[in-house]
C-alpha cells in the first residue's frame, strides 16, 4: 500500500465506524421506545401495535398531508374518559437528498362527539403573519389575544365559532400550545414544535389536553351536528 492511500483508508475506516455506531444507536434507540410503549400501554390496560394496522396517514387531516414518506407507528389504543383513542409517533420527510428533513411527533387521535367540518387551528406562525400582508386571512374572534396567537381555518365559519367559543379559547390560551385538527369523526392533536414525547407523563398529558378540549364542545353544538351526516 502507498503512502498517499493510507490516509484516504483511515478516512474510510472512521466514516465507516461513524456509520456504523450511529445505525446501532437508532437500532437500540427504536427498540427501547416500543418497549417504553409497550410496558406504557400494557400499565394502563390498553393495546399497542408497533405497527400502523390502521392506515392512520390515510386520514383526512392536515398533518398527514404534510411531506412524504409518512409512517405511523408505535400505536396505542384504547378508552380513557370514556374516549375512544389513539396515540403514537409519526413522521414524515420534506424536500429529497442532502435538503431532506424528517420529522417526528407524537400525536393522538381521538373519536370525535360529532361530525366535524374540516377544522384546523393551531398558534401562529411567522409565515401566517406574511400571508397576512398578501391578503391571505384565517378566521378572527372576538378575543385579540386569541387572534393574534392562534390560526384558525374552516370553511364554515358558524361551526368555528360554535366550536371556540370563550371558555374554549381561554383553554388554548392558557395551555401549552396544542394543534387541532377536525375531520369527519376524528380529531387529530399534537404539541405545536414539539417532537416524540416522553412516557408516561406528556402522553397522558396530551390524553387529559385532547379530551379537556372536546369536553368544552357545546352541548346544543353536539345535538345538532348528530343530526346531520359527516359530509355536511
Amino acid at each position: 500500500m502507498s503512502t498517499d492511500a493510507k490516509p484516504m483508508l483511515l478516512v474510510f475506516v472512521v466514516f465507516a465506524a461513524i456509520v456504523i455506531i450511529a445505525v446501532v444507536a437508532n437500532y437500540l434507540a427504536a427498540r427501547k421506545r416500543r418497549q417504553d410503549w409497550l410496558r406504557f400501554a400494557a400499565s394502563m390496560g390498553w393495546n399497542y401495535s408497533a405497527d400502523d394496522i390502521f392506515g392512520l396517514p390515510d386520514l383526512p387531516h392536515p398533518t398527514f398531508q404534510e411531506g412524504h414518506s409518512r409512517r405511523a407507528y408505535n400505536i396505542v389504543c384504547g378508552t380513557y374518559r370514556n374516549r375512544e383513542f389513539k396515540c403514537f409517533d409519526y413522521q414524515y420527510t420534506v424536500g429529497s437528498g442532502k435538503n431532506s428533513h424528517t420529522y417526528i411527533l407524537t400525536c393522538l387521535l381521538l373519536t370525535a362527539p360529532l361530525p366535524f367540518v374540516p377544522l384546523l387551528i393551531r398558534p401562529e406562525s411567522f409565515g401566517d403573519k406574511l400571508g397576512h400582508l398578501v391578503g391571505l386571512e384565517d378566521i378572527d374572534f372576538e378575543s385579540d389575544e386569541f387572534n393574534r396567537k392562534f390560526f384558525v381555518k374552516c370553511q364554515d365559519k358558524k361551526f368555528a365559532y360554535d366550536v371556540l367559543h370563550q371558555r374554549a379559547m381561554e383553554f388554548l390560551l392558557h395551555h401549552k400550545p396544542l394543534v387541532i385538527e377536525g375531520a369527519l369523526m376524528t380529531v387529530l392533536f399534537h404539541y405545536y414544535g414539539e417532537t416524540r414525547l416522553f412516557l408516561p407523563t406528556a402522553v397522558m398529558a396530551l390524553l387529559d389536553d385532547g379530551c379537556n378540549f372536546l369536553d368544552l364542545l357545546p352541548a346544543y353544538l353536539v345535538q345538532d351536528r348528530m343530526g346531520r351526516s359527516p359530509a355536511q
